[in-house]
């Protein structure tokens, strides 16, 4: 076998990981657009009577599409979630289900589809470059900042010269961001761009310090995209693991706590329903290493707003006690699960992030 053979068997091998899970990403302010909302028709009961709801909004030159809860009785001053979904083969603001269904007394939250996942209705996504996708997810991600908390109608600007934003009695909250396993990198870079509008960071399961400060030289992302996009390798890597036998099986060995007790037939279900040939491009630029093209060090060094770190007891990547002695005001908590937490343990998370927000 020749060393050109080798290497591609290799990298396919580190992509079955990857591919499924999670890994390590960001940018330039963006300048708010108006935000045409439209509430669609298709909701799903949560626990508590309240529905979650599938909204969209135009931004720039895509559509967002994005879940919805509304605050519980009494929650409604209470601060917004804005929840950071992790990227992966099928992966959508799905991920988040568990988690809102759960999330039974506090404000409203928002999960974005971010782009490139779930409902894809742009067909040049392939034309785009994989380092531009990290790019989107954060403005995407900090246009969803400007929407009203109460009726996810946008804001109206009174006084745009100065940048002051309008909004009703129930909006005095600052947001709080929850980004999951890889995401971690948008949601720092969201929170040290929007000091003002976020007032906490939850990160589950984040990448080690060191994969959070370390960028991925240019070649190897180079590389890693190439074999990615590959009408051959690329597409034999995505068609072994979109497989059924092959989500379940890496899910378990990588995903789940051995004592997982949820039902795993509705995570396949959910996966299997968003794989496709247009979601595959938001994976290629997570997967090739594009989250991690520039460090983070600067950004969560700098961070003024409290962090919490929530880690599965059954993470074998437990060693993020850097994140503790270099950050401003960082706290670490584990608790039961391993690397999906707010899917696998919602309750624990919840839970969790309601006695940090109480603090």
């Amino acid at each position: 076998m020749s060393a050109n053979m080798r290497t591609h068997l290799e990298f396919l091998l580190a992509v079955f990981f990857g591919l499924l899970c999670y890994s390590q990403s960001f940018l330039f302010p963006v300048t708010r657009k108006k935000l045409v909302v439209q509430q669609r028709t298709s909701a799903q009961k949560s626990t508590i009577e309240k529905e979650v709801a599938l909204r969209t909004y135009s931004y720039k030159d895509y559509n967002v599409t994005y879940r919805y809860k509304p605050p519980a009785p009494g929650h409604e001053r209470d601060a917004p979630l804005l929840l950071i979904h992790p990227v992966g083969i099928g992966l959508s603001s799905w991920f988040w289900e568990n988690f809102m269904d759960a999330w039974e007394y506090g404000g409203p939250v928002y999960a974005p589809d971010l782009w490139g996942c779930g409902t894809v209705s742009d067909n040049d996504l392939g034309q785009m470059p994989s380092s531009s996708f990290p790019d989107r997810w954060v403005e995407a991600c900090e246009s969803m900042l400007s929407l009203a908390v109460d009726s996810g109608a946008p804001k109206k600007s009174l006084f745009p010269f100065v940048g002051k934003s309008w909004s009703s009695p129930s909006t005095t909250s600052r947001w709080v961001v929850v980004a999951q396993g890889g995401l971690a990198p948008i949601g720092v870079r969201v929170a040290h761009r929007n000091p003002s509008q976020i007032s906490h960071l939850i990160l589950t399961s984040p990448p080690t310090w060191s994969d959070m400060t370390t960028a991925i030289p240019l070649n190897e992302l180079q590389r890693n995209d190439q074999f990615l996009r590959s009408p051959v390798w690329g597409s034999l890597a995505f068609g072994l693991l979109e497989t059924r036998w092959a989500v379940s099986f890496f899910s378990n060995l990588f995903l789940f706590a051995s004592n997982h007790v949820n039902d795993t037939t509705k995570w396949l279900d959910c996966v299997q329903a968003g794989v496709g040939p247009a979601q595959r491009y938001a994976v290629m630029s997570f997967n090739a290493g594009f989250c991690q093209q520039v460090s983070n060090e600067k950004e969560l060094t700098e961070l003024p707003q409290p962090t919490l770190i929530l880690q599965g007891d059954e993470d074998k990547s437990r060693n993020r006690h850097e994140y503790v002695q270099k950050m401003k005001d960082c706290r670490i908590q584990t608790i039961l699960g391993k690397n999906v937490l707010p899917w696998e343990s919602p309750d624990h998370v919840c839970r969790a992030i309601q006695d940090f927000l109480d603090t």
